[in-house]
């Protein structure tokens, strides 16, 4: 395990649920589904993290019990918060924004200035070397 999600501890060698923090999960979870902002619902909820990290725990299913973690998390809950996500993003037109396709172009044509010093030590030549290469000027 990589790191603890937020809601749980290891007590005892393991993996238990952190009530305090569980609570917190289950007030976040259940403001959003009512209608609540997610900002508002973080807010509420009094979880001390970035908003970012708010939305992840949104999404974060380990919550409901699976992957060998003990339930938090409702089922029916969690697919509630994830229905009212997909709706918050279809109302906002969210989810017909295309994302742009990044294109990486290479370089493909270099030039290398003229070496005027020379070391001793193989490493510091090389550095200097790859210093004196340069993009082509179209």
């Amino acid at each position: 395990m990589a790191y603890i999600p937020y809601g749980y501890r290891i007590g005892n060698g393991k993996l238990q649920i952190d009530d305090i923090q569980a609570r917190k999960l289950k007030v976040l979870y259940e403001s959003y589904v009512s209608g609540m902002t997610l900002q508002k619902a973080h807010e509420v909820s009094t979880i001390e993290s970035s908003f970012n990290a708010i939305k992840t725990m949104l999404k974060n299913p380990v919550y409901t019990g699976c992957d060998g973690y003990p339930q938090i998390i409702e089922n029916a809950l969690f697919e509630s918060v994830q229905k009212e996500r997909k709706e918050r993003v279809s109302r906002l037109g969210k989810d017909k924004l295309k994302h742009r396709e990044k294109v990486f172009l290479p370089l493909t044509e270099f030039q290398i200035s003229k070496a005027e010093t020379s070391f001793d030590d193989p490493k510091l030549q090389a550095e200097y070397l790859y210093t004196l290469i340069k993009e082509k000027e179209a």
